[in-house]
C-alpha cells in the first residue's frame, strides 16, 4: 500500500517543476500556447540522457530524443490544459503517472526490458506526430489558453496573494517580482 503512494513522488516532483513552477512563467513571457510548446521542448530535452542511454542505444538516441520532444510538447499541451482547467497540480501528476505506466500495462510486461533499447525511425516519428497531434493538439484551441482568467499565477504571485489575504506580510518588503 505504501509503495503505491510512493510511486507518485517522481511524477509529483516533475509536474511541480514543469507545470506548477515553470508553466505560468513561460506562459506570461511567451503567451499561453507558445509558452506551453516551449516548455514541452525543454521538457523533452530534459529527458535527453534517458533517451540516449536507456530508452534507446546511443546510435538511435537522436530519433528517441525527437520522439520524446514530440511527446512532451503534445502531452504538455494536454497536461497544461488539465492544470489550467482545474488549477490542481494533482491532475497532471496522475496523467503523467498513467502515461508512463501505460506501456507495461498494455504489454503485460512490467520488466525494464519493455522500455529499453527502442528503435525509432522516421516513420515512427511521423506516426507519433499524427496520432499525438490528433489526440492532444486540439486542446491548445481551448478557451483556457485564450482567456486571461484561466492564466495561472506564478509562485511569487501566489505568495503575494496569500500574504495579502493573511495580512501577515511586511508591506515594506514590497511585492515579489518575476524577472
Amino acid at each position: 500500500m505504501v509503495s503505491y503512494f510512493l510511486a507518485f513522488i517522481p511524477f509529483f516532483g516533475e509536474e511541480y517543476g514543469w507545470r506548477y513552477y515553470l508553466q505560468p512563467i513561460m506562459q506570461k513571457r511567451f503567451g499561453a500556447v507558445k509558452g506551453v510548446i516551449l516548455l514541452g521542448v525543454l521538457w523533452g530535452i530534459w529527458h535527453l540522457p534517458i533517451n540516449f542511454f536507456y530508452y534507446a542505444s546511443p546510435a538511435h538516441g537522436i530519433m528517441s530524443v525527437l520522439a520524446q520532444i514530440i511527446t512532451c510538447i503534445t502531452l504538455g499541451i494536454f497536461f497544461a490544459y488539465g492544470y489550467m482547467k482545474t488549477n490542481n497540480i494533482w491532475l497532471p501528476v496522475i496523467l503523467h503517472y498513467m502515461n508512463n505506466n501505460l506501456v507495461p500495462v498494455i504489454t503485460g510486461d512490467v520488466s525494464a526490458d519493455v522500455l529499453q533499447n527502442q528503435q525509432v525511425g522516421w516513420q515512427d516519428l511521423l506516426f507519433l506526430l499524427v496520432v499525438n497531434g490528433i489526440l492532444f493538439l486540439s486542446f491548445a484551441l481551448a478557451g483556457h489558453f485564450r482567456k486571461k482568467e484561466y492564466q495561472l499565477p506564478t509562485m511569487n504571485e501566489r505568495a503575494d496573494r496569500i500574504c495579502r489575504e493573511a495580512s501577515f506580510c511586511d508591506e515594506s518588503l514590497g511585492a515579489s517580482s518575476e524577472s
